[in-house]
């Protein structure tokens, strides 16, 4: 599916202190799933501005998924980058077209969808995704600790 927002939001997880932590955990992770997820967090750096997510995104054709946290920051920059008018009062054209432009790749990126293609309801995940309980960082934390206690408590 080329769904880059899924992969962006599935890094953060893992990232995410309560899961980070879990050494233990993490040690009984195969070598190859450890060398993919590095190779993901590498794809998905904010490095360079996010330089190789980009030419990841220019070589592969839509339809696809965008990660979607890029765009804000585009206009953002433009914006805080750029006056809406130059010295002598005169929109500034050079500014508008940038804009257009992030605005056209999220257009494109909606207008060539999936259509056509099928794809099966999975009714099982379906389910637990609806039932799922949302936890807070805090109680994403306390969880974490259950399954491993801190340093200190280990010895």
């Amino acid at each position: 599916l080329h769904n880059y927002n899924g992969c962006f939001a599935i890094l953060a997880g893992l990232q995410a202190p309560s899961v980070s932590r879990l050494r233990l955990s993490w040690e009984r992770v195969p070598k190859k799933e450890i060398k993919l997820y590095e190779t993901l967090l590498q794809f998905s750096s904010f490095t360079r501005n996010y330089k190789n997510y980009r030419n990841a995104l220019n070589e592969v054709p839509p339809p696809l998924i965008p990660y979607i946290g890029v765009f804000p920051k585009d206009i953002t920059a433009i914006e805080e980058n750029a006056p809406n008018v130059d010295g002598c009062g005169r929109i500034n054209f050079a500014k508008m077209r940038q804009l257009y432009s992030v605005i056209k790749h999220i257009c494109e990126y909606q207008r060539k969808g999936f259509d056509g293609q099928q794809f099966s309801r999975q009714i099982e995940l379906e389910h637990y995704l609806r039932t799922l309980k949302v936890m807070n960082n805090e109680q994403q934390f306390a969880l974490s600790l259950l399954c491993e206690p801190k340093e200190s408590s280990l010895t």
